[in-house]
């Protein structure tokens, strides 16, 4: 049976000197049928991620990990990689929390653009998942008005404070076969506004809604 060990980052001290953090493992999972990807935390509830959109919930209320439940979001597929978990700003009536972003992230897949938009919500002790909306990235455009273009897999990543979606990949895909010199690459960060649920189902971002992009090197070491 395979297991990975999930690790949580907690500070030592809040004080006016700043302490090294100090790690500690949270939890070994079990990976034998699903692999871990994005992880979200609200309150004291912790949403683990699998390939293919199951979630696993769980209570860290008393300082572990208590399984609270499971399940599929409707965007569940063997496509839909969850790579990153977060958070939006909007909270519908239903929601156990605010909306949450999942990032498809699976270069080669024709959702791989994609973000979907679930609303997750607990009823009659079960939890459940809606999808309230589905954004993707339009890259034609980009090369017209001097943009760096990007290989694929983009990350989606929401800052709350300040109310922007911030999409993070590349320009060329960072393996081997495509760059054989990581430090060769350009990482590449876009920025755009966050759609409102009103928008409607499906949303697409393309050049004209870029509001900022920037690109940097790789560095090792």
């Amino acid at each position: 049976m395979k297991f990975i060990t999930v690790i949580i980052l907690l500070l030592a001290s809040l004080c006016a000197f700043c302490a090294e953090p100090v790690c500690e493992v949270a939890y070994n999972k079990d990976i034998s049928r699903r692999s871990q990807q994005g992880m979200a935390v609200w309150g004291d509830m912790v949403l683990a991620f699998e390939h293919g959109g199951h979630c696993v919930v769980y209570d860290r209320s008393d300082g572990a990990l208590r399984k609270m439940g499971e399940f599929d979001v409707e965007s569940s597929s063997p496509d839909n990689h969850c790579n990153q978990a977060n958070f939006g700003v909007e909270k519908l009536p239903s929601g156990h929390m605010p909306v949450i972003y999942l990032s498809v992230s699976k270069p080669g897949s024709p959702l791989d653009m994609r973000c979907h938009v679930e609303n997750i919500y607990r009823k009659g002790g079960k939890w459940n998942s809606h999808l309230v909306q589905t954004i993707e990235l339009d890259t034609i455009g980009w090369r017209a008005r001097n943009l760096n273009t990007i290989f694929g897999a983009p990350s989606w990543l929401i800052d709350r404070e300040r109310g922007n979606l911030w999409v993070f990949s590349a320009h060329r895909r960072t393996i081997p076969k495509y760059t054989p010199e990581f430090a060769d690459n350009k990482l590449v960060a876009i920025r755009f506004r966050i759609p409102l649920l009103s928008e409607g189902k499906y949303v697409k971002l393309g050049a004209d809604d870029i509001l900022e992009q920037v690109v940097g090197q790789p560095r090792l070491g």
